[in-house]
């Protein structure tokens, strides 16, 4: 008899838009009531984004099988029940009549602001499938059978005698190893490793999407390819906002795929809750390609299994055996992430980088059009679809990140970047030659080149002058001034980025950054000019005249008609 049900129980942590507070609420409750909460708020970025997949995966589902009134599109063949399983799917040659009415489906619920009742509907016909606790069907875990029928990594012994995870790992809060206590923690001494069921539920979906190298247990024989670390671990994630949770979630439901495989519009959508948990297991464990967005939203990276008898008065703890990760290599289902070029054709994600404001990778979110060596991606493509159905000028991009300990051997994770930008839409949108998003990035790379390249040579020889040449420290020294520079450029560009609108003069908005940037950079040298010694003003190359040299090239860059 399965128990606490995800439909029901009220487990996700969401924000209100009339009070400010913060509430737990069922999945039903959620997409009833989407409208009235401002954001998903659990304990971590990392945990919302890993979530908001989830509940993607739900809408991605349900919306290409039926359209907004609850009718079957008439290119699938669907059984009677309301599981809404698919019996036949869409033939490739009806795959543009198809994408047309996703969209038109797609309008049609932003117009309402709300989700048919069909959602709810759909769940409901599932409801034996969101059991966190279950003999048959735990939600994203396996059955004890599972794991007693296959051998894992050890002489004869079953999955099922795998090594646990206790909550203190899971927890991402805590994430304490076996080696080392984590002090500074929410909850201190033997508590770490408990949980409420709701709280449980949470960091189990962000387990899979998080977690490290240093569990050693796997499968014999039955895995192929590399081991998971977790999908969401290894991607730069990033995702739309809107005004509240419906905005966000629609907003961020790709109905069709915008790459040109129309496998990953026309295969059905296959969520980790339709599949018995054993044949879900052989297909990862077979290293099968995922073709459908909800197949990848709850993609498994552990054969996760919890006692069904566990209850929150007891110290949890997980059996958990490695599985088979996904090729990364091109892997352009995935549409929330950044790509970085590896070589001629060749894109693996790219994860975001430990204090670099989102803005500094413009280039890789609204490249230009016909760069080889730059993906665009998908969610940004997308919404280059869907923009002509909002009335929606400002684009709120978050950004989502683990960070590792770096330990090849373990990938403990042990913090998160989370990072927001907002501009107008036209930046996105505008991207013929001599648009918004080309200037934009034009004024990013210019940026950059200031602080990384004219700055940079600023920094070195005032260390070569103050220190030893051979000194250790002075990419110390160089590495700490620079990233001074950015924090105080930071605020100054995003504000300048914010206030763009579609009439505003290009070359007068460009103009205006450049002055901007010129005076943050000179105050920044300036400084470092306040505290000299003798030694500094000794020799033909000296403090000073490393710092005239570079307040002309900053001038003939930045400020070249003299304004």
């Amino acid at each position: 008899m399965g128990r606490y049900n995800l439909l029901d129980e009220k487990w996700i942590t969401v924000l209100r838009k009339d009070s400010g507070e913060t509430e737990n609420v069922s999945l039903l409750n959620l997409f009833e009531h989407a409208g009235e909460y401002r954001a998903l708020a659990g304990e971590m970025e990392v945990q919302n984004f890993a979530i908001l997949r989830v509940l993607l995966a739900v809408l991605t589902t349900v919306f290409t099988r039926v359209d907004a009134t609850g009718e079957a599109y008439e290119w699938i063949e669907l059984d009677d029940s309301e599981k809404l399983i698919v019996e036949e799917a869409v033939d490739e040659d009806d795959e543009e009549d198809f994408t047309e009415a996703l969209e038109d489906t797609w309008k049609d619920i932003w117009e309402g602001h709300c989700f048919p009742s069909v959602v709810c509907q759909y769940l409901k016909a599932w409801h034996d499938r969101f059991y966190l606790f279950d003999d048959k069907y735990p939600f994203f875990q396996v059955t004890k059978k599972d794991l007693v029928d296959r051998l894992a990594l050890g002489k004869g012994k079953t999955a099922l005698e795998a090594k646990n995870f206790p909550g203190k790992k899971i927890n991402r809060m805590i994430s304490e190893s076996d080696n080392k206590e984590a002090i500074f923690t929410p909850v201190a001494g033997e508590g770490k490793s408990r949980m409420t069921e709701a709280e449980l539920a949470r960091w189990l979906i962000t387990m899979h999407g998080y977690i490290g190298m240093a569990d050693k247990v796997k499968f014999t024989k039955e895995s192929e390819g590399k081991n998971s670390r977790g999908w969401l671990y290894d991607i730069g994630g990033i995702y739309m906002a809107g005004e509240d949770l419906f905005e966000t979630l629609w907003m961020n439901t790709m109905l069709y795929h915008i790459e040109d495989d129309v496998r990953y519009t026309i295969t059905p959508q296959s969520p980790c809750w339709e599949d018995i948990p054993s044949e879900r297991l052989q297909a990862i464990l077979e290293g099968r390609p995922l073709k459908n967005l909800a197949a990848l939203y709850t993609l498994w990276s552990r054969a996760v299994y919890i006692p069904p008898s566990w209850t929150a008065d007891k110290d949890v703890s997980i059996g958990a055996v490695k599985i088979t990760e996904i090729d990364h290599e091109n892997a352009f289902l995935e549409p929330m992430t950044l790509w970085q070029c590896k070589e001629k054709n060749k894109f693996i994600p790219r994860t975001h980088q430990k204090a670099q404001s989102l803005w500094r990778s413009f280039g890789l979110l609204i490249p230009e059009r016909g760069n080889v060596e730059v993906k665009r991606p998908g969610i940004i493509e997308y919404y280059h679809r869907i923009a002509k159905f909002m009335d929606n000028p400002m684009v709120k991009l978050h950004a989502v990140s683990m960070l590792s300990d770096k330990d090849p051997k373990s990938w403990l994770p042990i913090d998160e970047i989370s990072d927001m930008l907002s501009f107008n839409e036209i930046i996105l949108t505008d991207d013929k030659d001599n648009g918004w998003s080309g200037r934009v990035r034009n004024i990013v790379a210019e940026t950059k080149n200031i602080v990384e390249t004219v700055y940079n040579r600023f920094l070195n020889k005032i260390a070569k002058i103050r220190l030893n040449p051979k000194n250790k420290k002075i990419g110390v020294f160089v590495e700490k001034e620079q990233a001074r520079l950015y924090e105080k450029i930071d605020h100054p560009f995003r504000e300048w980025l914010w206030r763009i609108q579609p009439d505003d003069d290009k070359a007068a908005k460009e103009s205006l950054w450049k002055k901007e940037l010129y005076g943050i950079a000179l105050r920044e040298a300036e400084q470092l000019m306040k505290h000299l010694t003798p030694r500094d003003y000794k020799g033909e190359e000296n403090c000073i005249t490393a710092y005239q040299a570079f307040k002309r090239e900053l001038y003939k860059k930045l400020l070249p008609d003299g304004n």
